[in-house]
């Protein structure tokens, strides 16, 4: 049993840790992006295990133990047969699932926005003329739909994109507008496996099952509710004076729209009924709008 709570390792990897995260704290200022030094510090972490193994040879048992419960309050321990390298392996399987079902989901969040869907959505909430009060609660609610499907972080970027627009330059509106969605978003993604990468990799993992996550639902409505009521009493009356936009959807967004809904159920149904990986089924997903957009290639230039 190789105890690295109490040993160097342990210690230089806590310090290791706050010291990459003062890095990421001062991302904007040292004009350092966040992945650099995490990259740098997990793998002088790994090298300081790897050390630690060779020099007691736990790298050549059968099975190696690392345990985080002696002498600490934390109640956590990691079993695997084979030392860190194959411990290593099986974190880049896992890494490597959440990546192919991220890659899927971003991208058709990206072709829906270059099909202009929700450029369509902002130029629907200017036409209709709405005051600052109709536009918090509207450009709400639509991040909390959207980040269940979305993500939370892609929705609330793309909601606060709609809200600035709307807004008419109001700060008044915009702070409050703001805090709503990113409330919203949160609150809307934590009752989805794919509203947030914490739900994406406990549900992925096999701790929660597909339809438990809708026991949150109304929670996640209170916590959204409450702090958007409270704000909504700090609302400027009246409405913004912007200018209309005209702005159609391409052709193929409504099937696009379609495609993704059917992936969603296709990583849905492969982890929940046939046991296998859902990025698997995500990644089925992605391969119908390509085939379809093949087979309507090769019918046109046959014509």
């Amino acid at each position: 049993m190789a105890n690295l709570v109490n040993s160097w390792v342990g210690y230089i990897s806590l310090i290791l840790f706050f010291g990459g995260y003062l890095l990421i704290i001062f991302e904007d200022k040292l004009h350092l992006k966040k992945s650099k030094p995490i990259v740098l510090v997990s793998c002088l972490m790994w090298l300081c295990i790897g050390v630690h193994e060779m020099t007691h040879g736990a790298g050549h048992t059968k099975t190696t133990t690392y345990s985080f419960r002696e002498g600490s309050t934390i109640n956590f321990e990691v079993k695997y047969g084979g030392g860190a390298h194959e411990f290593i392996e099986h974190l880049i399987a896992e890494i490597g699932g959440l990546f192919f079902f991220l890659l899927v989901a971003m991208t058709y969040i990206n072709t829906l926005t270059s099909l202009n869907v929700f450029h369509a959505i902002r130029a629907k909430l200017l036409s209709r003329g709405m005051g600052f009060r109709s536009l918090f609660w509207t450009t709400g609610g639509l991040t909390f739909i959207l980040s269940p499907f979305a993500d939370n972080l892609t929705s609330a970027l793309l909601m606060s994109t709609v809200a600035i627009a709307v807004s008419d330059g109001n700060k008044k509106f915009i702070v409050p507008a703001f805090i709503n969605i990113v409330v919203a978003a949160n609150a809307g993604g934590a009752w989805s496996p794919f509203g947030d990468i914490t739900t994406l990799m406990v549900w992925t993992a096999g701790k929660v099952e597909t339809l438990k996550f809708l026991y949150l639902m109304l929670p996640s409505i209170v916590n959204w509710m409450i702090p958007a009521l409270i704000m909504s009493f700090f609302l400027p009356r009246g409405k913004p004076e912007c200018a209309k936009e005209i702005a159609a959807l391409k052709p193929g967004a409504k099937r696009t729209i379609f495609f993704g809904v059917v992936t969603i159920a296709t990583g849905v149904s492969f982890h929940q009924f046939l046991h296998l990986p859902p990025f698997m089924g995500m990644m089925l997903g992605m391969g119908f709008p390509c085939l379809y957009h093949t087979t309507c290639t090769i019918g046109v230039k046959r014509k």
